[in-house]
This record gives structure tokens, sequence and C-alpha cells, in this order.
């Protein structure tokens, strides 16, 4: 009971407050005295370093940049792209600086713009239902997200929407965590984008597996009733099955371009190079980080143009 009012008063997006750390409240393991559990945990998150604890060194830029290039499509500074889910403005940022046609669009205002004349690159979707993009249609060459598409809970509008602001010669390229990762990036729990299951939750939260969103003071049962709940509303993650189904009703190219993510980031990222030495002797290494770290779809052309009709999908 305690740990469902402690989610009707945050929810599950908003963790401005929290109450102060207690005894009651910390690791198990802090309460036990056992160090050699912790030691553990930390063994379980560093046995796999090559595919989920190394920290993403290179450029939103070199990610979509190289990679559509190793794809065929060269992208120019005069290109229109769009940063689907812009969060800050980082990303936009990054490609504004070194001179290309970049925009952001969000559901929420999470901005830090450097100017207040820089608000002219950002917009907002007002409603998370239909994802309505405000631009008109055939206007980008590029659009791309980086860590946002497991957000999204309903892909037909979205991606109708993303059809229809794309030119028709236009590509989409979204970096996503895989729904098998080892170490799920938000809830911490190994493999909590395809076991969304409170007690598998509970069970790695009082093992110490905490999500390091949460402010202090929640204890491990309040971290899993929290991240069992955002796991059924604010996350969404699919089988290639299932994202090639979705992807499919809009698109009529659908691919994975892991491989060619990795080789165009080998210039300014350690995880790149140490993935592609394994490549050498182990070429499966691809499969594994496509299914168990990090998916990298690549979409265009239009399916079935006709049918959608004035931003209502037609089934």
């Amino acid at each position: 009971m305690v740990a469902v009012n402690r989610i009707r008063r945050f929810g599950v997006k908003s963790f401005s407050q929290s109450k102060p750390a207690t005894a009651q409240s910390s690791s198990v393991f802090q309460r036990m005295g056992r160090p050699q559990f912790r030691s553990w945990r930390h063994r379980l998150e560093e046995s796999v370093p090559i595919l989920e604890r190394a920290k993403v060194e290179h450029s939103i830029f070199h990610q979509v940049q190289g990679t559509l290039l190793r794809l065929g499509f060269d992208l120019q500074q005069h290109h229109n792209i769009l940063d689907f889910g812009c969060g800050s403005g980082r990303d936009v940022y990054e490609f504004r600086d070194i001179g290309y046609q970049a925009f952001g669009v969000d559901l929420h205002d999470f901005l830090q713009l450097r100017s207040p004349d820089d608000q002219q690159w950002f917009r907002l979707s007002r409603n998370p239902y239909i994802y309505r993009l405000p631009y008109p249609d055939n206007h980008f060459d590029v659009i791309y997200s980086n860590q946002v598409i497991e957000h999204v809970v309903y892909y037909e509008p979205a991606l109708q929407e993303m059809r229809r602001v794309l030119k028709p010669n236009g590509i989409c390229i979204h970096i996503f965590p895989a729904k098998w990762r080892l170490i799920e990036s938000h809830f911490r729990a190994p493999f909590g984008g395809a076991i969304r299951w409170e007690p598998w939750f509970r069970f790695w939260a009082m093992l110490g597996f905490r999500n390091a969103g949460l402010p202090g003071g929640f204890s491990g049962k309040e971290h899993a009733a929290i991240n069992w709940k955002a796991s059924r509303t604010n996350y969404t993650y699919h089988s290639d099955k299932e994202l090639k189904f979705f992807f499919g009703l809009f698109f009529s190219s659908v691919s994975f371009a892991e491989k060619e993510f990795i080789l165009a980031t080998l210039s300014d990222s350690g995880f790149s190079r140490r993935i592609n030495s394994i490549a050498k002797v182990f070429p499966p290494i691809f499969w594994l980080y496509h299914h168990f770290h990090t998916k990298v779809a690549v979409l265009s052309g239009y399916s079935d143009p006709e049918r959608s009709r004035d931003g209502v999908i037609l089934y």
C-alpha cells in the first residue's frame, strides 16, 4: 500500500520530491552489511562491458551522417533534418554548429536554449496520442531519433506523421535500445525491456539494481512498483517482427543497420572499435549487438500511400 501511495503521489514522470533516506529505505545490502553481494552485483554489471556498460562517446552527427553515407545517402548541409524527440535540443545544436539545417520537435518542453531566438528551430507536438508534427507535408530530407522510439506508445500515428512530413526520397533513422538489452537503460534491471513483471523488478531492485532517475529514499519495493507501472505506460519494446510490421505499414523499405552504425563511429568511439575488432574473429557480434544492445532502424519509401487521409489512419 505504501508503494501504491507513493506512485499516486509522484506518478511516473514527476519525481521532484523525495523523502529523506533512512535505514528502512536503504539498499538491502547496506542494511545487511554484506559487501560481498555489492561486489557480486558490480561483477555482474561489469561482466558485459562490451555490450552494455561502455559510454557513448561519438556524436549524433557521426551516428547519423556516417551511417547514412554507408547506406548510400549523402547527407548535405542544405537538407532539412528533423530530430524526433529532441529533448534539450543538444543534438539539434550539434548539427547547426557545423552548418546543417536541423530542427527539433518533442511532446514536452525540455529545451535548454542558448538564446531566445533559437526557439524558431524547435516546436512542440502537444497531443501524445496522435503525435501531430507541426510541419507541412514533404518537408524533411532526414528524420532521426536517438533513444526515443522506446518511449513511443502509439506507433501508427507517429510513423504516419513521419511519413507525411518526409520527402518522397527522404530517409528515417532511429537509434534505440533492444528489447532484450542486458541491462535495460531506464529501469537498470537485467532484461527489463522484455521481462516487465513486477516481481522481476522487485528482485533486482532488492539486489541494488535501481532506476538512477528516481530520487533517493525509495525502497526496493517502491522502485519496483514505479518501474513496473512505467514499463506498462511509458515504454514500448517490440520484437523485430513487430517492428517490421509497424514500420512496414508506412514505409516500403525497412532495414537494420547496426554494422554500418558501428563502422561510422570507429574514428571517435572506443566502444565501436572494440566491437569491430571482435567482429574480425567473431562476426556474430553484430547479431548480438542488434538483439542485446542497440537497434538502428532505417526507413524509406512510401508504403500504400492511400492508407491514410487527413491525419486519420484507415484500416
